[in-house]
């Protein structure tokens, strides 16, 4: 049976980066104009909350069989809770993901790779209409009464690498990239995040653009090939065994 591991990267300008439930009342409030989906409304201006999919049951499950504690946690069996706030956009897809408080640093880029990786949620209701809206959650890591060897934890060297490092990443993106011509006439730029997944072997398996630009396909089919050109990482390791990882990698159009 394999192992599957999920941990969020952010790859822009050629960098390798490690990069993610409130009670409401429903109001009646009638607005005039609807917020973008980068603000979002507040819990309490809403008439139904955002949703995660199999519900409140589902979100502890997911974060129970996800969490990849830092490796000197894992060591020291560090107890924790970070809280982030984030906001869930009208297509029920997470953004703007940001640490608000936590009682131990070590755990915040964990936290916040969790939020991040959420599935799609059922968006909020306004009126009957989709909205964006603010949330905040409370994740705690807890000791563990197991042994901390059957804890899932990485050091930073079983970690996947682009062959070469970054300097040959910033390489790779420098001579492959091709700006879509239809694209750079339109003056078309931004970021595509693509959902990868580096199998046993190092070889991306799979890819999925899961945040792209507006009315930008090309945009979205050049980050693809891109992302299925990558020469095979070395791939993920957990206790000397390779496993697949789930990874979010972010290519930048921007014109100059």
């Amino acid at each position: 049976m394999s192992m599957r591991i999920r941990r969020s990267f952010f790859l822009a300008a050629g960098y390798f980066l490690p990069a993610i439930f409130c009670v409401c009342h429903s109001q009646t409030n009638v607005f005039t104009a609807q917020l973008p989906d980068t603000v979002g409304y507040s819990v309490s201006q809403v008439n139904t909350l955002p949703q995660f999919p199999g519900g409140d049951t589902a979100f502890d499950s997911y974060l129970r069989k996800n969490q990849i504690w830092p490796y000197k946690a894992a060591e020291e069996m560090l107890t924790a809770t970070v809280r982030l706030s984030f906001v869930i956009d009208s297509s029920g897809y997470v953004r703007k993901v940001k640490v608000i408080q936590s009682t131990d640093t070590i755990f915040n880029r964990e936290a916040i790779r969790l939020i991040s990786l959420m599935p799609q949620w059922k968006p909020a209701l306004l009126h009957n209409k989709p909205v964006a809206c603010a949330m905040e959650k409370e994740i705690l890591f807890e000791k563990r009464k197991q042994a901390k060897s059957k804890l899932t934890y990485l050091k930073d060297d079983e970690l996947p690498m682009f062959p070469g490092g970054e300097a040959a990443m910033m390489n790779y993106l420098a001579d492959s990239l091709r700006y879509p011509p239809a694209a750079k006439a339109a003056g078309k730029q931004g970021k595509v995040f693509v959902r990868v997944e580096i199998d046993t072997a190092g070889k991306i398996s799979e890819a999925v653009v899961i945040k792209g630009i507006d009315n930008a396909p090309e945009l979205h089919a050049e980050a693809l090939r891109l992302v299925y050109s990558m020469p095979a990482w070395s791939p993920c390791k957990i206790n000397g065994r390779p496993v697949k990882m789930e990874m979010i990698l972010q290519v930048k159009f921007e014109l100059k």
